[in-house]
């Protein structure tokens, strides 16, 4: 997801993989399914793969975040460097902190 989240994908788009595999499991096991446990079973399955789709999204999403938030932190960064180097910007007297 981490991979996913630096790509120009959306939220749908990165995790669509993880809901197509109810289809690909469903269309491998269609005449097992019949029986009444193999059902309840395949149904926990999707349970479970539906919870995997979410956390992805989540995760996926915070990774989003986090490269937001550094874009938008780099670029604060860039500006003030610029306005220090072109004398608009003064430290305060005492304020040791290197960029």
């Amino acid at each position: 997801m981490r991979i996913r989240a630096v790509q120009s994908l959306t939220p749908s788009q990165a995790t669509v993989f993880i809901f197509a595999l109810k289809k690909t499991l469903r269309d491998l096991l269609e005449k097992n399914l019949e029986d009444a446990g193999a059902a309840r079973q395949f149904m926990d399955i999707e349970a479970r793969i539906d919870r995997l789709g979410l956390a992805a999204f989540d995760i996926y999403m915070a990774c989003r975040e986090k490269i937001f938030e550094l874009k938008a932190n780099e670029t604060r960064n860039r500006t003030f460097r610029a306005f220090k180097r072109a004398g608009l910007i003064t430290e305060p007297p005492g304020d040791d902190s290197k960029d």
